[in-house]
């Protein structure tokens, strides 16, 4: 089980309506499994941004760290599902924070290509700036998978 709760399972679904039934409950949103993963970290990784936004409404702090230091936006971003990266967002999730690499979420959706998310985080007010631990920028990652005239486009139109 890992420390795994009932609602990081709902999180992995998407049933908002569980969610709601749990929380009012009182489940704790912001418990960490083993590998200190939130629900909200479970709803990121997995695309439930109605999930999210609930978790969110609930309390959920959107910047509790999970495995390599990442939180919930970093894993989103990762993933490319923008719909929940703007509930984070909204949700006051810190935009320019730093996994135990050095990546931010702007780093990790360009090192994955999800060029939606990165334009995204960018209109945002995310840094293109920003070193990694290997002293590499975000526009280097996209550069890397293949997005990187894009991004850079992008950059230069938020200057």
């Amino acid at each position: 089980s890992g420390g795994r709760t009932a609602l990081m399972e709902v999180a992995g679904t998407g049933h908002v309506a569980v969610a709601e039934v749990l929380l009012a409950g009182g489940a704790d949103v912001d418990l960490q499994d083993s590998n200190g993963e939130t629900a909200l970290i479970k709803a990121a990784l997995w695309g439930h941004g109605d999930v999210a936004k609930t978790f969110l409404d609930a309390g959920a702090q959107p910047d509790l760290r999970g495995k390599g230091g990442m939180t919930a936006l970093h894993f989103a971003s990762q993933e490319g599902h923008g719909k929940v990266v703007q509930p984070l967002l909204d949700g006051g999730a810190q935009i320019n924070l730093q996994d135990e690499q050095g990546y931010t979420p702007l780093h990790h959706a360009a090192e994955n290509g999800r060029s939606a998310v990165v334009k995204l985080l960018l209109s945002a007010g995310a840094r293109s700036d920003i070193l990694d631990n290997d002293s590499q920028t975000a526009v280097m990652k996209a550069e890397a998978s293949g997005i990187g005239d894009m991004v850079q486009k992008m950059v230069l139109e938020q200057q």
